[in-house]
This record gives structure tokens, C-alpha cells and sequence, in this order.
């Protein structure tokens, strides 16, 4: 988490099947049109769409890794972060600093 609380970080040790990345924290607090996902490191197009499963986890869709790859170089290939902003957390949500996900 950042140090303002604004910003969750999760970050993915690996490329997730189907270019799907589910989250289970803070899955809750993400709000359609107030959650912003972003892919650190990708300048353009890093901006990530996301939904809830039928399990109210988040499911953040990916980009294609070929155009991961062009934006973001070679260097891309080990670890992914997703910035999350906009969470309305409750005073009684415990988020961790850090989600760390591996999907494959």
C-alpha cells in the first residue's frame, strides 16, 4: 500500500493463465466507474479493466503479452505490478501492502 493508503499494489510472479489475474484482497472494496487498475510500467494502453467472479473476487484482465512486451521491453518477463486507486475500504477491511499472486 502506498503511503497515503491511496494505492494497493498487486503483483504477479508470473503470467496469469488466460491473461486473467484474480485477487482476492481487497476485492470487496474495488467499485465499478471509482476503481482505477493500472500495469506499472506499460506508458500507454497500461490501464486494466476488472470484474468480480461469482466467488467476489477480482478478475483484472491483462493485455495481450505481445503488446506487454513492445511497450514495456524484454525486462518484462518475471514480474507484473497492478496499481489499484479508488478502493472504498470500510474501517473494518484489512488490506495487505502487498498482494502477491501467482496464477500459473
Amino acid at each position: 500500500m502506498s503511503a497515503d493508503g491511496a494505492t494497493v499494489y498487486a503483483v504477479a510472479l508470473g503470467w496469469p493463465d488466460s491473461d486473467v489475474l484474480t485477487v482476492r484482497a481487497p476485492a470487496a472494496a474495488a467499485v465499478a466507474g471509482t476503481t482505477k487498475m493500472r500495469m506499472l510500467g506499460i506508458p500507454k494502453g497500461g490501464e486494466l479493466s476488472f470484474q468480480k467472479n461469482g466467488h467476489g473476487d477480482l478478475e483484472i484482465k491483462f493485455p495481450s503479452m505481445s503488446f506487454v512486451r513492445k511497450e514495456c521491453g524484454p525486462g518484462c518477463d518475471w514480474g507484473y505490478v497492478v496499481a489499484m486507486t479508488g478502493l472504498q475500504m470500510t474501517d473494518d477491511q484489512i488490506v495487505p501492502n502487498v498482494v502477491v499472486v501467482n496464477d500459473n
